[in-house]
């Protein structure tokens, strides 16, 4: 019987230079992207949170969203240059749920290696230390080893799937990509995942929308780990070339293997296949990629684009059920992270909706922000989903910003855990020109009756 349930990612933009807006924001004005990327989420061994990263601070870093209530919090934070957390990416959580690995930059982009961090933020050790990029982390179902890719040979782009214990031990190549550019293009390895009983590997094979264009294409292999029995399991390029195939980013447990399907001139589905290469078929309505199953078998997670390029709103994690069709979002994020209390004073901030009629929030300065004067009060938005507009009014408080709004109008409902706030500052430089920033904050409170 199918799994009952779906999550992904539905992406938005990648941060970029400010793009132009309307000639009544000003000649020289600029706005930030409204949504923030975030991607690749991973589920805990309970099912209770999953992994992600996300540009939400203004620099990559991995946080968590609670599957219950959707609260944030992070895992791995961004640090300075040289640091083991530059850039974090790929958070994939353990089969025993004491560990996360991930990737990260270490100098530049031509070099990562693969970490290892308990998900309190303790612990952090290399597990990678070769002069390479390596990337996506994969657990074995035992968790005893980190199936990943690792791109050796910089000059002919040559990426393969390699194996190491997660004691630093064992490090093996399993695929071997030729040593010739050209033949990259269609043989280089990404995207590992386990079979359930951890005897096998699925990965992508082929170039990538980046190399080649969005026609590219690229098929999904099996492959014992011992690096024998390679079969081919989904078709790769084909003609004529309105009909080539790229699929990509597998993801392997006892229901199927799901992966991102995407013909040229089409946009990505999500895709079932049986690992012996029958059942195939769409299994869910909604564009996307990074599928990735949950540890009950009834729930995946993927990142929803009409594009390969991040250019569509609504980026977030949702879950999607099955048995009805229904989605639910787990976290959206539409602006740079900007920090705010809400009902200034001691913990916990319970809000009764029955006897609270305005609900006070504090928007506060940093450094380099100041919400008194750079925020534009009409774009205040505050509540449940962080689309309400049910701001009241807004005072200066020093170079903080304290406003108050509507309960009646926050769409709070009794048992919330989370407000969450947007709104875009205004920020002019020195040659007059400006640019409009979002900003997204998120506060814990206690909603009532």
């Amino acid at each position: 019987m199918l799994a009952s349930a779906i999550v992904f990612v539905a992406s938005g933009l990648q941060w970029q230079t400010p793009r132009k807006i309307s000639a009544s924001s000003g000649p020289s004005a600029s706005e930030s992207p409204a949504v923030i990327p975030v991607e690749y989420p991973s589920y805990a061994p309970d099912g209770r949170e999953v992994a992600f990263n996300t540009f939400w601070p203004g620099g990559l870093e991995i946080f968590a969203v609670s599957t219950i209530d959707g609260r944030l919090r992070p895992l791995v934070k961004e640090g300075v240059r040289e640091s083991p957390t530059r850039f974090a990416v790929h958070p994939a959580w353990s089969p025993d749920g004491k560990w996360i690995a991930f990737a990260t930059e270490i100098a530049s982009g031509a070099r990562s290696n693969i970490w290892l961090v308990h998900p309190d933020g303790s612990g952090l050790t290399q597990l990678t230390r070769g002069p390479t990029h390596d990337d996506e982390p994969a657990w074995s179902p035992d968790g005893r080893q980190v199936a990943f890719t690792a791109t050796v040979d910089l000059m002919y782009d040559r990426t393969d799937i390699w194996v190491i214990n997660t004691d630093g031990s064992g490090l093996r190549r399993v695929t071997k990509s030729p040593q010739s550019w050209v033949a990259n293009l269609e043989n280089s390895a990404n995207h590992p995942s386990y079979s359930p009983d951890g005897n096998r590997i699925v990965f992508s094979q082929g170039s990538s929308p980046e190399v080649m264009g969005s026609c590219g294409g690229n098929k999904l292999v099996i492959i014992n780990t011992d690096g024998t029995g390679t079969m081919q399991l989904t078709s790769g390029p084909a003609e004529p070339e309105t009909s080539r195939v790229f699929d990509w980013y597998p993801s392997w447990s006892r229901q199927g293997i799901l992966f991102t399907s995407r013909r040229c001139g089409s946009k990505n589905q999500i895709m079932l296949i049986q690992p012996n290469g029958t059942g195939l078929h769409a299994v869910a309505k909604v564009e996307g990629w990074e599928p990735t199953w949950s540890p009950d078998n009834t729930k995946f997670a993927f990142v929803r684009a009409g594009e390969y390029v991040y250019n569509v709103s609504g980026s977030g994690v949702y879950e999607f059920n099955f048995s009805t069709s229904a989605i639910r979002a787990l976290v959206q994020i539409r602006g740079f992270s900007t920090d705010i209390d809400i009902m200034p004073g001691p913990s916990p901030k319970v809000i009764s909706l029955r006897d609270t009629a305005l609900i006070r929030v504090t928007i506060l300065s940093r450094p380099d922000f100041d919400p008194a004067q750079q925020v534009d009060q009409t774009s205040i938005t505050f509540g449940r989903t962080g689309d309400e507009h049910s701001l009241a009014s807004c005072a200066a408080e020093r170079t903080n910003l304290m406003c108050n709004f509507k309960t009646a109008l926050t769409g709070f409902r009794p048992g919330d855990t989370q407000g969450i706030l947007r709104l875009v500052a205004v920020h002019t430089y020195s040659n007059g020109s400006s640019a409009r920033i979002h900003f997204e904050g998120r506060g814990a409170i206690q909603i009532a009756p």
